[in-house]
C-alpha cells in the first residue's frame, strides 16, 4: 500500500528526471549534429542527420515517464535505479561525442 508521500516523491523525481533527461539529449542531438559536419567523425551515429530522427529522439520522455511513473508504483527502487542509469548513461554519451570532437579539433 502506497502512501501520499511516496506517490509525491515519485512524482516529483519523475519530474526531475524528465528535465534532465529532455537536455541532455537535446545537449546530445546538438554536439552530434554539429560532430557530423566533420567527415572524420563517421562513427557518430549517422541517424541524427535525419530529419525525422531528432522528434522521435526527443519524445522518448514521452514513452519513458509514464512508464516510470506505472511501474515505479509497485517498484519505487527499480525505478529509480533504471533513472539513474539512463540519466549516467547520456551523460557518458554528450561526453563521449565532445571528447571525440575535441579531438578533431571541432571544440
Amino acid at each position: 500500500m502506497e502512501n501520499k508521500h511516496d506517490h509525491g516523491k515519485l512524482i516529483l523525481i519523475i519530474a526531475l528526471f524528465s528535465v534532465a533527461f529532455f537536455a541532455l539529449q537535446v545537449m546530445d542531438l546538438a554536439l552530434t549534429k554539429e560532430a557530423l559536419k566533420d567527415s572524420r567523425l563517421s562513427e557518430l551515429n549517422p541517424l541524427y542527420a535525419m530529419a525525422w530522427f531528432i522528434p522521435l529522439k526527443l519524445s522518448m520522455i514521452i514513452l519513458i515517464a509514464p512508464l516510470t511513473y506505472t511501474y515505479g508504483r509497485q517498484h519505487p527502487r527499480l525505478a529509480y535505479s533504471a533513472m539513474g542509469v539512463m540519466i549516467a548513461m547520456y551523460i557518458i554519451i554528450v561526453s563521449n561525442n565532445a571528447y571525440q570532437m575535441h579531438l578533431a579539433g571541432i571544440i
